[in-house]
This record gives C-alpha cells, sequence and structure tokens, in this order.
C-alpha cells in the first residue's frame, strides 16, 4: 500500500484523533510506535493489528488504547506495515 494510501486511511478511520506522526497527543506517535517494535517489526505486525481492532493498555502509560470498532483486522494489518 502506498504511504498516501494509508494516511488517507488513518485520516478515515479517524486514528488521527489519538495519534500524531511525530508529536506525542493523547496516545504515542506513529514514529515513536515504529522505533519501539523496528527490531521485531515481523512478530509485532499481528499484535499491533490485534491491539488497533480490539484495544489494550499499559505499554504506553496509564490511557489505554480504546477498540476501534471502525478498522477491519485487514485494514489494521496495513496501517502496522
Amino acid at each position: 500500500m502506498a504511504q498516501d494510501d494509508t494516511a488517507a486511511l488513518v485520516i478515515t478511520k479517524r486514528c488521527n484523533a489519538c495519534h500524531e506522526l511525530s508529536d506525542a497527543s493523547l496516545g504515542p506517535p506513529w514514529q515513536a510506535i515504529a522505533a519501539r517494535h523496528a527490531a521485531r517489526k515481523d512478530l509485532m505486525l499481528d499484535v499491533l493489528a490485534s491491539k488497533i481492532v480490539h484495544g489494550g493498555g499499559g505499554n504506553w502509560g496509564n490511557v489505554p488504547m480504546v477498540p476501534n470498532q471502525r478498522v477491519s483486522y485487514e485494514e489494521a494489518g496495513r496501517m502496522t506495515m
């Protein structure tokens, strides 16, 4: 998927309500997430996609990630690449 398509998907699915590209917001920035998981990217793609769809917490402080019901598992997988 092209970077422009992924950016449009992030906006359409309202991920940008909590996540910015490089600045901290309600959630961690996309760049920080990518940097944290770069060494084991292949293992983390499914974990991160599942967290987008189902939510989770405890990895970036006290604010949990809420499930995003607007995102399918396939779309979440495309966002994590």
